[in-house]
């Protein structure tokens, strides 16, 4: 981008989420079928497309005759319009032939560049959205890291279908796209039945960059509403915190409404922490018992993937989050304070005195329960 704007133009740089589509194969359909019978798929095609657009008040920045540039502020409108239009192409009535269309999307800094009344969309952003969606396969929607985690909290369900229809959301693993220095991790959200949810091939312009051990940890990702792999009845509720582990999320019984902590690994090089940890609790539980001040783990699920350790669940949230309610913890009485240091102390003594040493003490790793009395008494967590 050059370092000075013309007269002539103006320039402007904000944060966008960006959308990139691409009808497959348009050429080889075109010599197939025929101009004029292509065009007349294409138009069913934009008009769906824009029908769609205005519906989730996306931006159109450009038709590029075999696809759409758009943008939007919204993460969950882009993936929304995103399900609707592969949803619809898969399933509406084509006079000749289907037209199979590909989608990226993804979030940065932008720069609307203004020329002679003719706006276009110039950054690195843009440029990456359109590397992600040429990477995908026909009925495709492509994400990368930051839309595809924004999105997985705020769309439960498939917004073109029958309310309660549970979506996939996966994980792919990194790409190494040319021009790019870095790998781009991609995932893809779908309906299972209608969308690939596949990892896309290795092409010219991206190839896939997995570390040994990777492949095992890629494949499905939680979100609002999904029932957890292998637990029965048990729903994701919300998500509670992320590390270079994986994630947290608190987990809902379908019956009851009990909730507890699934914590989800996805890195190939933690899953021995996580192993270590669910050693460590037992060995605690066998040599000390039961203990109120450590919290307790429930269930695990370590042979196959999605990995998770699944324990209590604090509704008053790690010692940071309790202390904010209360005003801050200079708002929490100096009494109070001392007790929840000496409860610390105390479990953290107990568990040193069979050997064990949690080497990771902060107020994040400090849960806090309320008892009857409505002092809150704190559990450690995560050794």
């Amino acid at each position: 981008m050059p370092s000075s704007v013309p007269a002539n133009q103006n320039e402007q740089t904000q944060f966008a989420v960006l959308l990139f589509t691409d009808i497959c194969d348009s050429t080889a359909l075109k010599a197939k079928h025929g101009a004029l019978t292509y065009k007349a798929a294409a138009e069913l095609h934009n008009a769906l497309f824009e029908r769609l657009a205005a519906q989730e008040q996306l931006t159109l920045i450009k038709n590029t005759g075999d696809g759409y540039f758009a943008r939007t502020t919204s993460v969950a409108a882009a993936v929304r319009f995103a399900l609707c239009l592969q949803y619809h192409l898969r399933t509406m009535a084509w006079p000749s032939f289907p037209l199979v269309t590909r989608v990226g999307i993804h979030a940065g800094e932008v720069a609307n560049i203004t020329t002679l009344g003719q706006t276009d969309v110039l950054a690195p952003a843009a440029d990456l959205v359109a590397r992600v969606m040429s990477l995908a396969v026909g009925g495709q929607i492509l994400l990368t890291r930051g839309p595809f985690d924004e999105a997985r909290h705020f769309v439960r369900e498939h917004p073109g279908v029958a309310v309660g229809v549970a979506l996939t959301w996966l994980a792919h693993g990194p790409y190494l796209f040319k021009g790019c220095e870095e790998p781009v991790d991609v995932f893809e959200v779908g309906l299972t039945g209608c969308a690939p949810l596949v990892a896309p091939p290795d092409g010219e312009k991206a190839k896939r960059a997995l570390r040994p051990g990777d492949e095992e940890t890629l494949g499905w990702r939680p979100a609002e509403g999904l029932e957890i792999p292998g637990r029965p009845g048990w729903r994701i509720a919300g998500k509670l915190g992320a590390g270079g582990f994986g994630e947290v999320w608190a987990g809902e019984r379908d019956k009851t409404h009990e909730r507890r902590a699934f914590k989800f690994c996805f890195d190939a090089e933690r899953l021995r922490a996580l192993k270590r940890e669910v050693t460590l609790t037992r060995l605690l539980r066998e040599t000390l018992g039961e203990r109120e001040d450590i919290v307790r783990i429930f269930d695990l699920r370590l042979d196959a993937p999605p990995y998770f350790l699944e324990s209590e669940l604090s509704t008053d949230g790690n010692l940071l989050q309790w202390a904010a309610r209360q005003g801050g913890l200079g708002k929490i009485p100096l009494d109070a304070r001392l007790e929840l240091v000496a409860a610390t102390a105390t479990a953290l003594a107990a568990a040193h005195s069979v050997g064990v040493l949690h080497k990771d003490i902060k107020p994040t790793n400090v849960l806090i329960f309320t008892g009857k009395d409505g002092r809150g008494r704190p559990r450690l967590v995560d050794f």
